[in-house]
């Protein structure tokens, strides 16, 4: 079995998972929904994410193994999708609390996934 390093550190998950209601009173209520409604999205690709990783060790071919790694790929880049949509809604309500928090989940999910791409170099080309 092949060892894989940690693609996911504990900020990342701590950042994702203390998104779901961050919005601010500076934002409106339709904001709010919005922004939390991402953070939900943004979490539950998270979560599958780290299925995709537990999926990936378990994998006793390189081909499934890579396949996982594109899952993982995808489902960043979704997340990654949520993520700035969340910085643009807490951008436009002046909400800096809820930007940074967004921004920051942005940073540490945007880290692993350049963490997945060099492991996708290294097992798939």
């Amino acid at each position: 079995m092949a060892k894989f390093p940690a693609l996911f550190g504990a900020a990342t998950a701590l950042a994702l998972t203390a998104l779901g209601g961050t919005a601010q009173a500076e934002m409106s209520d339709a904001s709010i929904e919005a922004y939390n409604r991402l953070a939900d999205t943004a979490n539950a690709d998270k979560q599958q994410m780290q299925r995709e990783l537990e999926l990936m060790r378990a994998a006793p071919t390189t081909a499934e193994q890579c396949q996982h790694i594109e899952n993982i790929r995808e489902l960043g880049f979704d997340a990654l999708a949520s993520l700035n949509m969340m910085k643009q809604l807490a951008s436009s309500s002046d909400d800096q609390s809820s930007y940074d928090s967004a921004q920051q989940a942005f940073e540490e999910l945007e880290s692993q996934l350049a963490k997945v791409r060099a492991l996708r170099d290294q097992r798939c080309s």
